[in-house]
């Protein structure tokens, strides 16, 4: 995402904001499961300027209108009450906060409605929201339904898809090209409603006058290209008429599945005068945004250590290390995980080495109140773990369980954090968090599995880490966690690791 300036972004810029929306049904299906909403400053009690939300719902013709309507709808409220309940920050994370526990909301409410009521099992629904104020958006989603930020006419995808083929894409497995054409592009990975917990994407994005966001379902995306959608928003002044079209051009290429879109224009936005072309499409610069770049980072799904051979394990090991010691992994030029550590103070007498492969796990205790992000998790030698709270602040846990946070400003990420995070021990054993499974698992050299860490007791397992003593820190939704480790029964002696 776009960084802020020093001192954060203003409070109120006076910048406008103008909407419009078109869903349809398409020229294929029967009904329309996509919802939508555009919910005004005065409808949010002037706490923001612009709520704008997009879902898409499926499980049959009933389950997915109500999906997608159920969403949208407590979305828009929860998004209104939780922003009552918090003072306004200026780096926007009040704004992330909300949207964030507006989406669980939601998730909550279709949840609730496919165990209350036996035939709507199976529903969900896609969705993504950007909340405005000022100069400040939250851009959230879960599924595939995207939003897009055309400026001075590059356009640029703002948030990742949670879908089968688009992991493939980040892995290097698929071409976009060949994703377009898959029969599995509309598996997704993650959707509202479809299980009890959901973890969603939620950024900050700093806007400038003459931005145009657009939301929309994959109805509007499988029929146009990227390119094709930056024409008619960067050559079209009126937000209404530039909906219209979108929705329009998708038809007119078959229009196999509902299509919604909802334009919405910052500011004074100053159409361009595009040349015409043959195939309707036209070739605009592209401005370097961070969700775009970190969109070519390898991304491994589900599945990927379920049928892993050991050297899979080594290897996978082997190139996160490598991306560790070359900087991959950088988001600022002065990224605290990357800083030189000094080595551990001398201690008398020395103690026995750490059969790691052997330890027990107890019942996991909270190690901070504050909630944090699922990504990026980090230990250092000395015991200090590192985690990134919600609003995109980089804090330090320090083992006498104080909290330090001064490492600069906020880090604004991709909206995506890896559906599967690894850490390693000394000795080798690698820690694989698996968020279907709820659980660790925890796997020798060799690749064997030799323990699964947190079954029962975790409900969404994201960032692991693993310090010194073998003690495994997890984020568990946006609680961090920590599992002590002790050795088997019987080689207590030394007392509780």
């Amino acid at each position: 995402m776009l960084p802020y300036p020093p001192g954060g972004c203003p409070m109120s810029s006076g910048m406008q904001l103008a909407a419009g929306t078109r869903t349809d049904v398409g020229r294929v299906r029967k009904a329309n499961q996509d919802s939508l909403a555009v919910v005004d400053s005065a409808a949010l009690g002037g706490l923001a300027d612009g709520l704008y939300v997009v879902a898409d719902g499926m499980g049959g013709r009933a389950g997915g209108e109500i999906a997608s309507s159920l969403a949208v709808q407590a979305v828009s409220e929860a998004v209104r009450d939780r922003l009552a309940e918090t003072a306004p920050a200026a780096d926007g994370s009040d704004l992330v906060e909300a949207l964030a526990a507006a989406m669980r909301a939601a998730n909550e409410a279709v949840w609730g409605q496919t165990r209350a009521r036996p035939e709507l099992r199976g529903m969900g629904t896609t969705c993504v929201a950007v909340l405005v104020r000022a100069r400040v958006a939250a851009v959230g989603n879960v599924g595939d339904s995207r939003a897009y930020l055309l400026r001075e006419g590059a356009i640029t995808q703002i948030t990742h898809d949670h879908s089968l083929v688009q992991e493939h894409v980040r892995a290097g497995d698929l071409s976009p090209e060949e994703a377009r054409s898959s029969r599995f592009r509309n598996v997704v990975t993650r959707a509202i409603g479809v299980a009890s917990l959901v973890e969603p994407d939620v950024a900050c994005l700093r806007l400038a006058d003459g931005d145009c966001l657009l939301l929309c379902s994959d109805g509007l995306t499988n029929m146009l290209r990227d390119g094709e959608i930056a024409r008619i928003l960067a050559s079209e002044p009126d937000p209404q008429t530039a909906a219209d079209r979108l929705v329009d051009a998708a038809n007119e290429r078959g229009g196999i599945d509902n299509i919604t879109s909802v334009v919405v224009h910052a500011g004074v936005f100053v159409p361009l005068d595009l040349p015409g072309g043959t195939n309707g499409e036209v070739t605009l610069p592209r401005e370097p945004l961070g969700a775009a770049a970190a969109a070519s980072r390898p991304r491994r799904g589900y599945g990927l250590f379920a049928v892993a051979a050991p050297w899979t394990l080594a290897a996978a090991l082997a190139v996160v290390l490598w991306m560790v010691g070359s900087g991959a992994f950088r988001l600022t030029p002065q990224w605290p995980f990357l800083a030189p550590v000094p080595p551990p103070a001398p201690r008398a007498p020395a103690a026995a080495p750490i059969d790691y492969a052997r330890l027990h796990y107890g019942a996991p205790a909270l190690v901070t109140t504050k909630p944090v992000r699922g990504w990026p998790l980090a230990c250092d030698p000395q015991g200090a773990v590192y985690a990134m709270t919600l609003a995109g602040k980089v804090i330090r846990l320090e083992p006498d369980g104080q909290v330090r946070g001064d490492f600069g400003p906020p880090v604004h990420l991709a909206i995506a954090p890896p559906e599967r995070s690894w850490a390693a021990d000394p000795a080798g054993n690698l820690y694989v968090s698996v968020r279907r499974e709820r659980a660790i698992y925890k796997h020798a050299p060799s690749g064997t599995r030799i323990a699964v860490i947190g079954e029962g007791r975790l409900q969404d397992p994201q960032g692991v880490a693993v310090d010194a003593r073998g003690r495994v820190y997890v984020v568990d939704g946006t609680r961090l966690l920590r599992f002590p480790a002790e050795p088997p029964p019987g080689e207590r002696a030394n007392g509780s690791r």
